[in-house]
């Protein structure tokens, strides 16, 4: 039951958007954000509504995510259900996602069908190896193997929000017959992907009685029309086992990253503009390829009208109106002791910066800071998470450096720069991935 207060929420910071733009109602679940959420920002500056629940849990355990993470959504796609019924819904993880292309009514096209819900595709199937279920019930899978993306993503899913409110109650009774089953793994158990899998398996079956028990039709985005899932699978087949019994296996070598070319206004893979990429995981893959810059490093910073876009909460007691400003408010910082004046140089430097490097250096090599022109100091993994804690720690230490007049930073190679000239009109591309602007941290 979803009360006026509610439906008046959820009106008030959902309807202005939906009537402007022609993608989907974002739903994500989060406790904490952070001050550079590439979600957040990303769907305000493309004008995607946005529905957040979760924010202000305390964190949970991991081993329980799954048992967290249904209920969550259940409870807002109510709230959604309650006022925008029609809408397309897209249900993505919050942390490792970002909107890449601007929306199309091409990427709501798959989901056009009631009760259609469309699952992201990926090249490998865990967390056990279902690939003898998938070429035996899925009509479609022996040709799909030859694209890479074969296997249903639980980290994604678009369609109405009564198609994926039924889609959502199917997952929680197979994750009860999964924890009642004794010949399922440990892996399989309480793990929705798991669930998907099974459920997906059973409704992809060829037949009348096949199609009689069918739950709804759960397809899979096996072209990256939707989502850009950016796992990679080596070679052209493969198994191997994790912890805690965790299988893996795929059919076809798959490495989204070099499929993937970047174009004006994002990023192409094949024919598919894909709305999203997610990092499954690996904030790594996302952060540190050159061919993702153009699309990340406008996210480093919100400001303007962008910090108005609404956002409505979904919590216990109901829903409440609120805007990305607000809820970043809110945030840890994404530099780690970061002070206000580093984190506000940083952004401004990101803001500045230019495709491209000044000269080669050597890595590892930081140069005489007493009478040098140029060196390189490698950053530590934890200052590559983001452009912004990047450009911090970069920053660090060419204030420490008397001769740093300019930097060149990059993600991918992790790599810090500084040089004492620079013509930044006429930069290097040689070697991608690289940015490059005056540091700012003395006069010349």
């Amino acid at each position: 039951m979803v009360s006026a207060e509610v439906s008046a929420a959820a009106e008030t910071a959902l309807l202005p958007v939906l009537r402007r733009t022609t993608g989907p109602i974002l739903l994500t679940i989060l406790n904490a954000v952070r001050d550079d959420w590439q979600l957040g920002v990303s769907a305000a500056l493309h004008g995607l509504p946005l529905v957040l629940v979760g924010l202000g849990l305390p964190p949970w355990d991991p081993s329980r995510a799954h048992g967290v993470r249904m209920p969550l959504i259940r409870r807002a796609l109510r709230v959604v259900n309650a006022i925008a019924p029609e809408a397309d819904v897209l249900v993505l993880d919050g942390m490792d996602t970002v909107i890449a292309n601007a929306p199309s009514p091409a990427h709501l096209l798959p989901a056009a069908s009631p009760g259609t819900v469309i699952a992201s595709g990926e090249c490998n199937s865990w967390p056990k190896c279902y690939s003898d279920q998938y070429l035996k019930r899925d009509p479609e899978h022996a040709n799909c193997v030859r694209s890479g993306t074969c296997y249903a993503n639980s980290g994604t899913f678009l369609g109405k929000s009564g198609a994926l409110l039924r889609l959502v109650a199917a997952l929680q009774e197979e994750l009860r017959l999964l924890e009642r089953n004794k010949s399922s793994s440990p892996a399989e158990r309480g793990n929705d992907q798991a669930a998907l899998h099974r459920l997906y398996l059973r409704d992809a079956g060829v037949g009348r009685r096949a199609r009689r028990n069918r739950v709804l039709n759960v397809r899979v985005d096996t072209r990256s029309a939707l989502a850009l899932n950016l796992q990679a699978c080596r070679g052209a087949s493969g198994y191997k086992r994790g912890w805690p019994d965790i299988e893996e296996c795929w059919q076809s070598e798959w490495d989204p990253l070099r499929a993937m070319e970047t174009v004006p206004g994002g990023i192409r893979v094949g024919e598919s503009r894909p709305l999203i990429v997610h990092a499954n995981g690996d904030h790594g893959r996302m952060m540190w390829s050159p061919k993702l810059t153009p699309v990340l490093r406008p996210l480093v910073r919100a400001r303007g009208a962008v910090l108005d876009h609404p956002i409505l909460l979904v919590h216990e007691k109901g829903a409440s109106a609120s805007t990305l400003g607000r809820v970043l408010a809110t945030a840890t910082a994404g530099s780690p002791n970061a002070t206000a004046d580093e984190t506000l140089k940083a952004a401004q430097w990101l803001d500045d910066a230019s495709d491209g490097y000044c000269h080669e250096t050597r890595d590892g090599d930081p140069g005489n800071c007493v009478r040098g022109l140029r060196g390189s100091w490698p950053l530590e993994p934890a200052e590559t998470r983001t452009w912004a804690g990047s450009a911090v720690a970069c920053l660090r230490r060419c204030e420490r450096c008397d001769r740093c007049r300019f930097v060149s930073l990059s993600l991918w190679s992790k790599d810090c720069s500084w040089h004492h000239t620079c013509h930044v009109r006429r930069l290097k591309r040689e070697i991608s991935g690289f940015l490059t602007a005056r540091a700012n941290t003395r006069g010349v």
